[in-house]
């Protein structure tokens, strides 16, 4: 979704931060590494998993995806923040 992806991307930080600003249960940080250790893995599911995103319907954007979670699911980064800064500078032109 090219045209919303600025929008969707400050979404994301939104919520990871007011999310993460709101954990009183565990270390927040604790919490933000494990997120980002599995957000890769969910992307990779909803291009090749048995549910994918309908809306990711061509090769190209497919293989940027797959390049991108492949990327991170072997360097884990412990913060959302710089998966998703990451990710601006591959989608959005």
């Amino acid at each position: 979704m090219p045209l919303a992806a600025a929008d969707l991307l400050k979404s994301f930080e939104l919520l990871a931060q007011n999310y993460l600003h709101s954990v009183d249960w565990e270390d927040s940080h604790q919490l933000q590494a494990r997120a980002a250790r599995l957000l890769p893995g969910l992307m990779l599911a909803r291009i090749d998993g048995k549910s994918p995103v309908e809306y990711i319907s061509h090769d190209q954007p497919r293989n940027l995806v797959r390049q991108f979670a492949s990327h991170w699911l072997q360097q884990p980064q412990p913060q959302l923040h710089e998966i998703a800064q990451d990710w601006a500078r591959k989608v959005i032109q």
